[in-house]
């Protein structure tokens, strides 16, 4: 959050509030920017992060389509999946606007399309980590091992008897709540019967 501040000349205190009230005013008299409960200059900084972890989840994304070791280039064949196009853009134009009209109810504030521009440069570099990792041999990484074992039949009936507890469990209460709603309505209109 630091080097948020610092690259987009934001300043605001850890305790700040993201909307203050009448109390927070009055008690921070010197406080002269803030207004009631409109938005303060820590919950533009918090969008800025929140815009920018959005934005490398959809270069993320980009990554993630060539997972192979020798697959470097993650644009080959980029506009041969339609669907996967739409996603990435309506994605992306939910998140713009979600941050350009969410304001309150999102804890979000609208930032200038220069920010907009600054986060998703940002959040670009999501990309050159992507190819720096497909750089480093996986041998480097064979020397780490997982111990498998398979599990053995009391270990796998445990496990399958204590799930099943909990999916009973789950659904006897659910039923109970039903029916004790069923009970209370049935109690209601004979209530209403006399």
């Amino acid at each position: 959050m630091y080097k948020v501040r610092d690259l987009f000349n934001i300043e605001y205190e850890d305790d700040d509030p993201f909307y203050p009230t009448e109390e927070d005013i009055a008690a921070n008299p010197s406080r002269t920017e803030w207004k009631l409960y409109e938005a303060t200059t820590k919950v533009e900084g918090y969008t800025i992060v929140f815009q920018t972890f959005v934005f490398m989840q959809l270069f993320n994304q980009i990554n993630a389509r060539k997972l192979g070791e020798k697959e470097y280039n993650v644009f080959d064949g980029f506009f041969n999946n339609f669907m996967f196009l739409f996603i990435l853009i309506l994605t992306f134009v939910i998140q713009v606007l979600i941050v350009m009209f969410g304001g309150r109810y999102m804890r979000a504030y609208p930032l200038s399309w220069k920010d907009n521009g600054i986060c998703m440069a940002i959040a670009s570099f999501t990309l050159i980590w992507g190819l720096i990792l497909k750089l480093v041999p996986a041998r480097w990484f064979a020397w780490i091992r997982l111990e498998e074992k398979e599990m053995t039949a009391e270990e796998e009936q445990s496990g399958m008897i204590s799930s099943l507890r909990k999916s009973r469990t789950m659904s006897k209460s659910k039923t109970s709540v039903r029916s004790s709603n069923r009970v209370s309505s049935k109690k209601t209109h004979e209530d209403e019967d006399y």
